[in-house]
């Protein structure tokens, strides 16, 4: 073979060869499950850090529960999403720039939604620890009988005010008290729960059985717990709100989030589910009897001095004089129709009639002594126009309900009602707030009362006696005084069409 057939035969075997121009492996597309469990993931990040900032800024709690649906919604999709990966063959993948998209957000998921769940964790528990021994503190003050009663009722209400308002308050100036917060004082005397525990102090017993529910605010927390208090007069249900101030200043911080409780408008005591004893029902009875007295003298008494003069002799004179006067009542008609109208009513204007209601029918608070000048505006407005319902004059007034208190020689009903104020005009609707004073002293009732004390078994069934049967017992009352400190009140808004009228 010669020499250029070799060179063509290797020529022809060894053709050159070039580098491929392809890339070595194929594209495979990110699966869009794992971008929505990354997008889901980082949202509730990014929000997570903003809403930190802010917290941290206002120094208020970061409460958001419901931003954990985020986390949750990213730990459902990153396990979609490996699902698919793995499924797929090849055909998907979770990668993006070098991120594995799955792991990533299941991970952010996981640890971001597990630590801001024990941070809401811890929050709860701080709230239900804090709030429940804000209770416990005052719920102390209403319910012991060591110290003061007024001054620990002082206490017990600077617990509603808010913490700002609280400072320079003294719980043993209560005259402070009343002139600063006349209203929320008043409202406070009379709640249903602060009236229980009154008649009680010393034998009531608490339970706080936990947090019905709270929420965040702007300012803090509010929160309502349940409660039992047990005492001679039953088992009563409680549901009590509170509202947690969170600091704003530095100084405050160190307080830490500041209490009150709140005086809610229909009270404290859950009624359909009382449980009375017999000793507790026969009270129940006692206040509404007592309450029902007191109202029919307040609405008699603006007919005029002849039926004021008669409920003397009727309701505040001895009782044994009652069935004399009563009899002199039904001899009224004979006496106007032989002699003349102004007989009948004649003989009830007695000297004891006149010097009673002159010298002992008022009193200030407390059984203080009026002024001269308040008995002249007092028998000026009681001749004038008498008394008057609750509400009458004073539209959104909070004394409205009775009192009910029980010592060792009396049982004493407290009937609000309205002095109202003699004027024209605007000024026709100033009256000032007072207190049917009615009593029973009835020796009968005073020992049953303390037997059905001694007898009282809180939580057992109380004996079929209805009320209505208990309603209908001579519970023997009489009016012994009308308490008022004759402070002229202007509602805040006059008629129409007239300029208001300050409160002097």
């Amino acid at each position: 073979m010669n020499e250029s057939t070799f060179i063509s035969s290797a020529t022809v075997s060894s053709p050159p060869r070039l580098p491929g121009s392809g890339d070595t492996q194929g594209y495979v597309p990110v699966s869009w499950m794992a971008v929505a469990a990354a997008a889901v993931s980082g949202l509730f990040v990014l929000i997570l850090v903003f809403s930190t900032y802010t917290a941290f800024t206002t120094r208020r709690p970061l409460v958001l529960p419901e931003l954990l649906v985020l986390p949750a919604i990213a730990i459902v999709l990153s396990f979609a999403a490996r699902r698919l990966i793995n499924n797929s063959e090849g055909t998907r993948t979770g990668l993006l720039y070098g991120i594995d998209l799955v792991n990533t957000s299941w991970w952010l998921a996981v640890i971001g939604g597990l630590g801001y769940a024990a941070y809401l964790f811890a929050i709860d528990y701080s709230i239900r620890r804090d709030g429940e021994a804000e209770i416990q503190r005052w719920l102390e003050h209403l319910t012991t009988a060591e110290g003061d009663p007024e001054v620990n009722f002082n206490r017990a209400f600077l617990r509603t005010l808010e913490p700002g308002r609280r400072t320079g308050l003294r719980p043993e100036n209560t005259q402070q008290l009343r002139s600063e917060f006349r209203d929320p004082y008043t409202q406070f005397r009379q709640c249903d729960l602060v009236r229980l525990c009154s008649r009680n102090r010393g034998v009531c017993q608490v339970n706080i059985t936990g947090v019905r529910n709270w929420s965040s605010r702007p300012w803090g927390v509010e929160c309502e717990f349940s409660a039992t208090l047990t005492c001679p007069e039953g088992v009563f249900p409680l549901s009590i709100p509170v509202k947690g101030m969170e600091p704003t200043t530095a100084a405050e911080a160190a307080a830490g989030r500041q209490w009150a409780v709140v005086i809610p408008a229909n009270g404290y005591i859950i009624r359909d589910k009382v449980q009375y004893t017999d000793y507790g029902a026969l009270l129940a009875a006692l206040e509404m009897s007592g309450g029902k007295f007191g109202r029919d003298f307040i609405t008699a008494s603006v007919q005029g001095p002849h039926i004021q003069h008669y409920l003397y002799h009727r309701t505040i004179a001895p009782l044994e004089q009652s069935e004399l006067w009563e009899e002199q009542a039904r001899a009224s008609l004979s006496r106007m129709a032989l002699v003349g109208g102004p007989a009948g009513p004649l003989p009830f204007f007695t000297r004891d009639s006149f010097a009673y209601y002159r010298d002992k029918f008022l009193t200030l608070p407390n059984e203080g002594i009026p002024s001269p000048e308040q008995k002249n505006l007092f028998r000026t407005i009681w001749y004038g126009s008498g008394l008057l319902p609750p509400g009458s004059r004073l539209r959104n007034s909070p004394d409205t309900q009775d009192i009910l208190m029980v010592y060792a020689d009396r049982v004493e009903v407290q009937v609000p009602c309205e002095l109202p104020f003699p004027g024209a005009g605007a000024a026709s609707l100033a009256a000032a707030r007072g207190r049917l004073i009615v009593v029973s002293r009835d020796p009968a009732l005073l020992e049953k009362l303390r037997q059905l004390r001694e007898q009282a078994r809180p939580g057992q069934l109380a004996s079929n006696a209805t009320l209505g049967q208990i309603l209908q017992e001579d519970f023997r009352w009489r009016v012994v005084r009308l308490e008022s400190d004759m402070y002229r009140i202007m509602p805040t808004r006059a008629m129409p069409g007239e300029p208001g009228a300050e409160v002097p």
